[in-house]
């Protein structure tokens, strides 16, 4: 057995929400975002690294990281979404909260809690390991 571990998955049913979540999200309008960053990795890749480890073994026991490039902020994905959906986008956040400001917010609202530990902290992860194992 073998774990793979991925950041921010993308593609084919992006960030699929639980359903209170998702009525919640169309119910009201972020103007803006926190300075949370992720390691972005398409959902096809994950699945393609999965079948990988799968059959290759070399990668018994092992665990790798799926992510491409570099880490993005959430204001950053915001962006790529704005660029990409054009007018679809028009409620896509454009600004990036203050920490302060996220940490006022966290103490009313449960969702914000988890990222409080996470504000203006940068992972910086590597999928080397998988790539010179796998291919």
């Amino acid at each position: 057995m073998c774990r793979g571990h991925f950041r921010v998955r993308a593609g084919a049913g992006l960030f699929r929400l639980d359903r209170d979540r998702q009525i919640a999200a169309r119910r009201r309008h972020a103007p803006a975002v926190p300075r949370v960053y992720f390691g972005v990795v398409d959902v096809r890749d994950v699945a393609e690294l999965h079948l990988r480890a799968m059959t290759a073994p070399e990668a018994k026991g092992e665990r790798f990281i799926a992510i491409s490039g570099e880490t993005m902020s959430i204001l950053d994905i915001a962006r790529v979404l704005r660029r990409e959906l054009g007018p679809r986008a028009r409620r896509v956040p454009r600004l990036q909260a203050p920490d302060w400001l996220v940490r006022l917010a966290a103490r009313r609202i449960p969702l914000l809690r988890a990222v409080v530990p996470m504000l203006g902290k940068v992972r910086h992860s590597t999928s080397a390991k998988a790539e010179s194992l796998l291919g």
